[in-house]
Order: structure tokens, then C-alpha cells, then sequence
């Protein structure tokens, strides 16, 4: 699997590729964390850029820039013997599970493996 097949595979999860998507609502009012096709927060995203040292170039989209930093997430964490399945629920709870955790979240696992065949 490519990191560009990873990033699609999630953005189709996610937000079944809608780049205007909002979710994660919480509060009174009810307002969004997450954003974008690939639904991330923004103190996550800023995380991960950093660690990556991946910054936005100019006129870049929101969209584009979250699908570089997904491109680099999927090595990144492949290259510490995650498999793609973990990597995918690495970015969906924002920290490292396996299988056997009660945190493993079996129907994001079965999506993503259905994205990518």
C-alpha cells in the first residue's frame, strides 16, 4: 500500500471524501473539533505537523496539506512495525492501539479494510 492509497483509504472513512465535512460536535452550543475530509483536530493536526515538520506552502489547500501530513503519518508509523490497519486507528483515537485493546474500534478496522480491498 502506497501512503497515498492510506490517505485516500481514510479520507473516504472519515468523511466519505467530503473535504467541507465537520464533526466530533461537543459543547453547549454544539460546536465542531474535527475538520475536513480526513476529520482531524486541529491540536492533533498541528502535533503531527510539527513532528513531521510538514508546514502548508502557499495558496495551499487545508485538504492538501492534511493529505501530505497523512502521507508521512503512514511511513512513519509503518516504519515502527505498525501495520496498515494500525496505523489507520493510530490517526482515528490519536494514539497507538492493537487489536486487543478494548479501544480497538472493530467497525473503523473493517472500513478501512473494505477501502482498501
Amino acid at each position: 500500500m502506497t501512503p497515498e492509497q492510506f490517505a485516500t483509504a481514510i479520507g473516504q472513512i472519515e468523511s466519505r471524501g467530503n473535504a467541507l465535512a465537520w464533526g466530533d460536535y461537543i459543547g453547549t452550543p454544539s460546536l465542531p473539533r474535527a475538520m475536513g475530509r480526513f476529520q482531524i483536530w486541529a491540536a492533533e493536526l498541528w502535533t503531527w505537523a510539527l513532528r513531521l515538520k510538514i508546514v502548508p506552502t502557499e495558496n495551499e489547500t487545508y485538504d492538501s496539506w492534511v493529505f501530505r501530513i497523512l502521507c508521512a503519518f503512514f511511513p512513519f508509523h509503518t516504519a515502527q512495525g505498525l501495520t496498515p490497519v494500525q496505523v489507520a486507528m493510530t490517526w482515528h483515537l490519536g494514539h497507538e492501539v492493537i487489536e486487543s485493546d478494548s479501544e480497538w474500534d472493530a467497525v473503523y478496522a473493517a472500513e478501512f479494510n473494505a477501502a482498501v480491498g
